[in-house]
């Protein structure tokens, strides 16, 4: 399991019983709480890149386990076309190979 990094933005809040700002505007109330933000450059560059290969992994993993598959199937009554086992899209057979459908892009098993 990959460990997960610790946060590099860091947000200081004042209590709110400190240095809370108020203000009645009409019939608005209005209240303003400072805060600071805190920001380690080196930290935040590194979850950006531990981010990047997480996505791109599952993106990977993702694909792969949701790939459609199917065959190529040849009817006895019509030998001269093949018919995608999923889509049922047809072709006539030419000696081009086609490793997916491109009626429905499913990859073809051999």
């Amino acid at each position: 399991m990959r460990k997960y990094y610790d946060s590099p933005i860091e947000f200081i809040v004042e209590s709110m019983s400190k240095q809370i700002a108020t203000e009645i505007d009409g019939a608005v109330f209005k209240a303003v709480q400072p805060y600071a933000v805190n920001v380690d450059e080196k930290k935040l560059a590194q979850a950006l890149s531990q981010d990047k290969e997480r996505y791109q992994e599952a993106y990977e993993k993702g694909a792969r386990d949701s790939r459609m598959t199917g065959t190529w199937i040849v009817y006895d009554d019509f030998p001269e076309s093949k018919h995608c086992s999923v889509c049922h899209w047809s072709f006539l057979r030419t000696d081009t190979k086609w490793d997916f459908c491109p009626n429905c892009g499913c990859y073809m098993e051999q």
